[in-house]
């Protein structure tokens, strides 16, 4: 099984909580909740399953400059910080 949720963890999203922008921006309706690695596998395994393997994406496509910037700030900060989805392969 495949489950992907928003990464509340990623430094665009810590950004606009500091700004205290979060709430005023359109976001997805369909997410009621958003979630850390750490809570998505909480739930998962109360739920008596396990994550195999955790990735970190993007909702949408990104423009070449932040691509480059993404790349690079990946050789110093943990991948969690930067994906804006996590996207989870459970067993």
């Amino acid at each position: 099984m495949i489950v992907s949720v928003p990464n509340m963890s990623c430094f665009k999203f810590m950004f606009w909580q500091l700004l205290g922008k979060f709430k005023k921006l359109q976001l997805d309706p369909e997410h009621i909740l958003w979630h850390s690695e750490e809570t998505l596998r909480a739930i998962v395994e109360r739920h008596g399953l396990k994550v195999k393997e955790i990735y970190y994406s993007y909702l949408t496509p990104r423009p070449q400059w932040k691509k480059v910037l993404a790349s690079a700030a990946s050789h110093f900060v943990s991948p969690k910080f930067i994906g804006t989805i996590i996207v989870a392969v459970l067993e």
